[in-house]
Parts: C-alpha cells; sequence; structure tokens
C-alpha cells in the first residue's frame, strides 16, 4: 500500500474512531438513533435528515467515506459513529458508490446504450479497417499513432506555455 495512501486512512481512522465531535471542537452530547423498522427505515430514506452538525457536514461526510469506499478501505468498520451521527445509512453509501463506479465503467457510457458486447463489437469493426497506403489512413495503427503525436505535440505546447 502507498504510504501516503496508509497515511490518510489512518488519519481518517482516528478522526472516526474519535468522532467528528471532538475533531471539530463541538460539544460531544450526541443522540443515538435507534435502529427502526423497515417501514420507518424506507420513509426515513426518502427524507433525509441533516445530521447533528448540519447538512454540510454530513455531505462532508457522505463524500469522504463514498470516496473511501470507491478506494477499498473498510468503511463500514471506520466510519460508523460519523454514519450514525450524521444520519447516513449504510444503503445510501453503497448505492452511491455503485452509481459512481458503474458510471466509470465503459459499457455504461451514454454513448454505448447496447452494452460491453456492442462496444467489443465496435471495437472489433475499428480493428478490421485496413491500413492504407493513401493518406488518410484509418487503420488503428495509423489512429494510435496520430494520437500519440497530438498528445505529444499538446505536451509540448503546455510545458512551453
Amino acid at each position: 500500500m502507498d504510504p501516503d495512501r496508509r497515511k490518510f486512512l489512518q488519519a481518517l481512522a482516528s478522526v472516526c474512531g474519535a468522532g467528528f465531535a471532538r475533531s471539530l471542537g463541538i460539544g460531544t452530547a450526541t443522540a443515538v438513533v435507534a435502529s427502526a423498522p423497515a417501514a420507518a427505515a424506507t420513509a426515513a430514506a426518502a427524507t433525509v435528515k441533516a445530521g447533528a452538525y448540519g447538512a454540510g457536514v454530513r455531505a462532508q461526510v457522505f463524500e469522504v467515506v463514498v470516496r473511501q469506499g470507491i478506494a477499498g478501505a473498510p468503511w463500514k468498520e471506520i466510519c460508523a459513529g460519523p454514519l450514525r451521527v450524521n444520519n447516513i445509512s449504510e444503503a445510501e453509501v453503497e448505492a452511491e458508490i455503485a452509481r459512481r463506479t458503474a458510471a466509470a465503467k465503459p459499457h455504461a457510457l451514454p454513448y454505448s446504450p447496447g452494452g460491453l458486447d456492442a462496444y467489443r463489437k465496435f471495437k472489433e469493426a475499428i480493428n478490421s479497417i485496413p491500413h492504407s497506403p493513401v493518406a488518410p489512413c484509418a487503420c488503428s495503427n495509423c489512429s494510435d499513432f496520430i494520437r500519440a503525436k497530438w498528445r505529444e505535440i499538446r505536451e509540448q505546447v503546455y510545458k512551453d506555455a
């Protein structure tokens, strides 16, 4: 594991373990919400309540936990306290992690409505274009070469700017 990431995770664990209340210098009195039946939990999820320290802190805690989940950290264990204090359910975090990771996959992109199979067929069709001795050539090797040249030129221009 990267040493910087390890330090960050250790810092996050200490903050989560000690509680955001002490870290922020705000009082330590917090109400612990008892777990409700499933019907009440779905009704509560429909109307998201701000945490004990407001909606801004709740949003920041939510963002940190989601990013840790995407990075692969054991967020359920290290941030159980802040999740409880800020009225954030594990289902909310898991749904956001799933949404963000699905959006990052190539078959989930809007220009690929057919999914991964359509993307593979598209790549096969592109790779089947034969090389042409007459310019412009659209074969994958020439296209890769052109993209690499564009990248070199772009890096040189921005480096000189």
